[in-house]
């Protein structure tokens, strides 16, 4: 155990090391020089607005670390320019429920008052901004050069009910745009009908801009949405084999359980809406087999050992749930595998009586399909999951199977 486990726990604090670095070029605003700092940003692609940033003046320079307080803002150059700028805010950070998996209560209502980073999406006569707090949750805010940010509210919650719980919007928002885009009558009307979503409003204020000024061109600011998110896995797989059928077959027996390490790469594709519950889980993963069996059905086998050390590459394709608030968020898995067999290190049959070996299956199955589910908990960018497996085996006609059961302990970290 200790073999498989330390290895592998060795890789992969070693590569999340190293991968939690995504270091861009940018700019650190600081106000007290009234200049502008350049060099490189390290960019971890966010869930949520960042508290801090590191920042270095040259690639092998010292880092330092900025929060909102310290400087007026930042930018990033990766796949355009990302803006963010400091602003004192107070919004409501309540987790309103919008899930039917939590018990339906009426949470405590939260509100957060305090200097932070806030991604500029519009730059025009209103500039157009959002924040996404600890829980997901995500805002929208308006700004008018020399006033106070104002959020624009909203709110979704699931709300008790006689008959079950039911949803509830409060739209506050809308009336808010339409007051202040009261003066063009077609973007006041198109205010109370638009929906909360970035790309949705950042449509909104670049349409009111340029009928304000058709000649200039309205400055968008990138906004990354659904991101895709890559990183490594890697765990212990304890898996256990057992022949179906084929009695008579002279490679039945009782098969070892053993231990084989999984690792490997992830993709995680998220798909739309803010707080991204659902998406495409994709990983393209090593394993090995081990197993042996003593041939001690029959008296003319006694002595004979049959034993399998397999090496595989999986593609697994998986759904993906993940509750959407909170610090500690729960996830669900449920997939298909499909396993190359890449090295036979051990295909034997040891023969007792004449001392010989030979191939154990003549015509081993390469290919090996598999269902896959499991749980997990996420933190961050770091996730640990437990996994269930079951799979075809490598026998070669449906006559004789021996699916391998596996129970997984997996670690991963988004890079």
């Amino acid at each position: 155990m200790k073999k498989v486990l330390l290895p592998l726990m060795g890789c992969l604090v070693a590569m999340a090391t190293y991968g939690q670095q995504n270091y861009v070029p940018g700019t650190v605003a600081i106000p007290q020089q009234d200049d502008s700092l350049r060099g490189f940003i390290d960019f971890k692609n966010w869930t949520s607005s960042p508290g801090e940033i590191h920042f270095k003046s040259t690639q092998n320079g010292t880092v330092t670390k900025y929060t909102p307080d310290q400087i007026s803002g930042f930018t990033m150059q990766s796949n355009g320019e990302i803006i963010y700028v400091s602003k004192h805010l107070l919004l409501d950070v309540t987790p309103y429920i919008v899930s039917t998996t939590q018990r339906v209560t009426q949470p405590e209502t939260e509100l957060m008052d305090s200097t932070v980073f806030i991604q500029q999406l519009v730059v025009g006569d209103y500039n157009l901004y959002t924040y996404t707090d600890k829980y997901q949750r995500v805002h929208f805010m308006y700004g008018v050069p020399g006033q106070e940010i104002q959020e624009l509210k909203y709110i979704k919650t699931l709300v008790p009910a006689p008959e079950g719980s039911k949803l509830y919007e409060k739209r506050e928002y809308q009336e808010q745009l339409s007051t202040l885009f009261k003066d063009d009558s077609k973007i006041a009307r198109q205010a109370r009908n638009v929906e909360y979503r970035d790309d949705k409003l950042i449509a909104l204020f670049v349409a009111y801009h340029q009928k304000q000024h058709p000649d200039e061109k309205v400055a968008v600011k990138q906004n990354k949405k659904n991101p895709v998110y890559w990183g490594i896995v890697a765990g212990p797989s304890f898996n256990s084999f057992k022949m179906k059928n084929g009695e008579d077959y002279n490679r039945h027996g009782d098969y070892s359980s053993s231990v084989g390490p999984v690792a490997g790469l992830f993709l995680d594709i998220p798909f739309g809406g803010a707080t991204r519950k659902f998406s495409l889980y994709n990983e393209l993963i090593f394993k090995s087999y081990s197993t042996d069996a003593k041939m001690d059905m029959s008296r003319l086998l006694e002595g004979d050992v049959t034993t399998f050390k397999l090496n595989y590459v999986q593609i697994n394709i998986m759904a993906q749930y993940i509750y959407p608030r909170g610090l500690v968020r729960p996830f669900v898995h449920i997939g298909v595998g499909n396993a190359l067999l890449i090295n036979e290190k051990k295909n034997d049959y040891y023969d007792a009586s004449r001392d010989e070996h030979s191939d154990a299956v003549s015509d081993i199955r390469k290919l090996e399909q598999s269902l896959v589910g499991g749980v997990g908990v996420k933190v961050s960018r770091f996730q640990l999951e437990v996994r269930g497996a079951t799979t075809t085996g490598w026998m070669p006609t449906a006559m004789v199977s021996m699916p391998v059961n596996s129970l997984q302990i997996i670690a991963g970290v988004r890079l």
